[in-house]
């Protein structure tokens, strides 16, 4: 007996939802931070950017509680040299 896609997909489990992310942005000197959490749990996050300027670099870190669902601005900066780059980025949520 076959069954037809849609009936296939009904009886699946759902999956679960993504990770929350970091998005670390830049814009000549200018820097944004944002978590989007898109699990369906409240979490505590820790975050960091690490940016790249002419001859060193730039950190943003922080920890901040980001609700299930939300999309969070964590950082807004303005620094001293311009960003040349990102470096590297990490989002540990529990």
């Amino acid at each position: 007996m076959r069954l037809p896609l849609a009936a296939i997909l009904v009886a699946a489990p759902s999956i679960s939802t993504a990770a929350p992310q970091l998005k670390c942005e830049f814009s000549g000197n200018k820097t944004k931070v944002t978590i989007v959490n898109t699990d369906g749990k409240d979490g505590q996050c820790n975050y960091a950017c690490h940016f790249t300027i002419d001859g060193g670099q730039s950190s943003v870190t922080g920890s901040v509680g980001v609700k299930a669902g939300e999309t969070k601005i964590v950082d807004e900066g303005t620094r001293r040299w311009p960003i040349t780059g990102l470096r590297e980025s990490m989002l540990k949520c529990e």
